[in-house]
């Protein structure tokens, strides 16, 4: 008769384990009939079970094998926009994304210093030079990128502006990733109610993360807020709701909400439109909408300009905003019942920024890192690495 190993756990670091999960109890219950007498104490999980739970929980096996619960210090929280309640306990989604562009900023660090690579000069620049405006600043910004004043006129869609934005960073040696799933899970979505975007500051591979959860528009006000950080040389965790004005836990936060929001609608260009281009329109959502198509953003980004220069309340703005989450929810579920998972090697050229992925693609080519770990460090299979490779090197 074979013995059925069972494995003694403290209660305590399991229902720790369930509560970063993001799975609810009444979840955990129906999966596990056992549960409540792990956490009774009545009866240990059998070793199977145990790593059963660490799969379905998303935490290291080992965890849960721990006296107490760990405790894992995670520095960008401390950098979030706003304060929220939410955001005090990271999913484990959010922690996995954080670590796993850790690893990929790291390893483009180190290869640029092999290779000799100079710092990007620009990285920290408003930090040491704070007796500017934010349009002098935004001036700037756009100077060292390369952005056209009127960039704008050059997108067709809201899609297309946050595409000329991440090409032009992405140029400039900033790494500009994105996904809407944690770890290339498709189980693991990420909740665009706990962030939208974040940035780890380096002077050699400064990177910017974008939740591809948020609407179009919202991807482009974020990556201008998080290069706006890049230019200041501070870390952030944007996780805005557009609505909470008077919760921002530094100045730097509205100063590159200001700059996100300069860049997007020139300041000279938005007055001359809402004052005389739209004179004649009464009505301040016609306004806001028709300013909205030149620009090619959001109503609610034009919404906020308009309330920083005093032509909404911020009651208005509000509406706007309650509006706008309501139609962005209902077009969330539109897209998500006609998903259909899209092309491996289009999904991973979407997600990875097409600089890092030709230093890992010439990294590999002149054997300076295994395939093996270059497929980890992509976060794709070896076959979709090789159509990769062929797609970039003109292949096919």
């Amino acid at each position: 008769m074979v013995s059925v190993v069972r494995i003694d756990v403290e209660s305590k670091v399991i229902m720790d384990a369930v509560s970063k999960s993001g799975r609810s109890l009444e979840e955990v219950r129906e999966r596990y009939k056992s549960f409540d007498k792990w956490i009774n104490a009545e009866l240990n999980p059998t070793l199977n079970q145990l790593k059963d739970l660490s799969s379905y929980l998303r935490v290291p096996f080992g965890y849960l094998l721990l006296k107490t619960p760990a405790e894992e210090h995670l520095p960008l929280l401390e950098f979030r926009t706003i304060d929220t309640d939410s955001i005090q306990s990271p999913s484990r989604e959010l922690v996995d994304t954080i670590h796993d562009m850790e690893r990929k900023q790291n390893w483009l660090r180190n290869t640029l210093i092999e290779e000799g690579k100079e710092r990007l000069n620009f990285v920290g620049i408003f930090d040491r030079n704070k007796n500017i405006s934010h349009l002098e600043m935004a001036k700037k910004i756009r100077d060292i990128i390369g952005l056209n004043k009127k960039w704008f006129e050059d997108a067709n869609s809201q899609v297309s502006t946050f595409s000329i934005l991440r090409d032009k960073l992405s140029q400039n040696g900033i790494v500009v990733m994105q996904n809407g799933i944690a770890l290339s899970n498709t189980r693991r979505a990420l909740d665009i109610k706990e962030f939208r975007a974040f940035t780890l500051v380096d002077e050699y591979a400064p990177l910017i993360f974008i939740n591809n959860k948020d609407s179009n528009s919202g991807k482009t006000f974020s990556i201008l807020h998080e290069l706006a950080h890049i230019f200041f040389g501070r870390d952030s965790l944007y996780n805005d709701d557009y609505k909470q004005r008077n919760k921002y836990r530094s100045s730097i936060e509205v100063i590159c909400n200001k700059l996100a929001g300069e860049i997007i609608a020139p300041t000279d260009i938005f007055i001359s439109g809402w004052t005389k281009l739209y004179k004649h329109l009464k009505n301040d959502n016609e306004k806001i909408s028709s300013l909205a198509d030149d620009f090619k953003v959001s109503k609610l980004v034009v919404a906020r300009k308009a309330l920083e220069q005093g032509y909404i309340n911020q009651n208005k703005y509000n509406e706007i905003a309650d509006i706008s989450q309501y139609e962005f929810e209902l077009n969330q579920k539109r897209e998500k019942r006609s998903d259909g998972g899209g092309h491996p090697v289009n999904n991973a050229l979407s997600r990875l920024d097409i600089n890092f992925l030709r230093t890992l693609i010439s990294s590999t080519e002149y054997g300076e890192t295994q395939y093996t770990d270059a497929y980890r460090i992509a976060g794709v299979g070896r076959g979709v690495f090789e159509d990769l490779t062929d797609r970039l090197n003109g292949v096919r």
